[in-house]
């Protein structure tokens, strides 16, 4: 899912785990052209204690999964308020 990530939603301070993790696991990268698939493939890989990495993930690690639920619970929300245009019609 492109285009999910958008920067001005991750420097509010709302989401700072994330922010951090997103920073350190791809600095070269616009926050703008990352998936929803690579920054959770990113963060499970880091949570996995046992694979490929191995190792014990940072503790802000942690929180950035949670941060990522919450980010993309709120950047999926439907105004149940407005009316669609095609049901206006």
């Amino acid at each position: 899912m492109g285009e999910l990530f958008q920067e001005g939603d991750l420097t509010t301070g709302k989401y700072l785990n994330l922010k951090h993790f997103i920073d350190d696991t791809f600095p070269s990268l616009h926050v703008e052209k990352l998936n929803l698939e690579e920054v959770v493939t990113a963060i499970e890989l880091s949570l996995d204690t046992f694979g490929v990495l191995g190792g014990h993930p940072e503790p802000y690690i942690y929180d950035a999964r949670i941060d990522l639920d919450k980010y993309v619970i709120d950047r999926l929300k439907i105004d149940t308020n407005r009316t669609c245009k095609s049901l206006k019609k």
